[in-house]
């Protein structure tokens, strides 16, 4: 789990948890919490908490990229390339964008061609 031991990715979550508990309506809070379990491969609840900040401030790139990242974990390609642009628009930064050029919008493409080619 990148640098972080499991054990302090999991007390990371647990001080967030309590932290967000205080403070509802802080989209940092929830931004960093999606991170931490963005590096669990925990997807789903990543994207539960990446939505919650953008919609308690819309210009949070970190929700943004990490709500993108959550939706390449879920294979939804098109909702990645979306989130991780806006995220990208807020605060630009390589690493994002070589994943949007290399792996994001490559497969959004192709399920873009696929729907046209069905006639959906």
């Amino acid at each position: 789990v990148s640098t972080q031991s499991t054990g302090e990715v999991e007390e990371a979550l647990k001080l967030l948890g309590e932290a967000i508990s205080l403070n509802p309506h802080s989209a940092v809070l929830y931004a960093k919490r999606a991170q931490m379990l963005l590096r669990l491969k925990k997807a789903n609840n990543a994207a539960r908490d990446a939505e919650k900040a953008v919609k308690l401030n819309p210009n949070n790139a970190l929700a943004h990229k990490c709500l993108g990242k959550a939706f390449r974990l879920l294979g939804k390609w098109e909702e990645s390339a979306l989130s991780l642009s806006q995220g990208q628009k807020c605060d630009y930064d390589d690493d994002t964008q070589e994943l949007l050029k290399t792996i994001v919008k490559p497969n959004a493409e192709k399920l873009r061609a696929a729907r046209l080619k069905e006639g959906i």
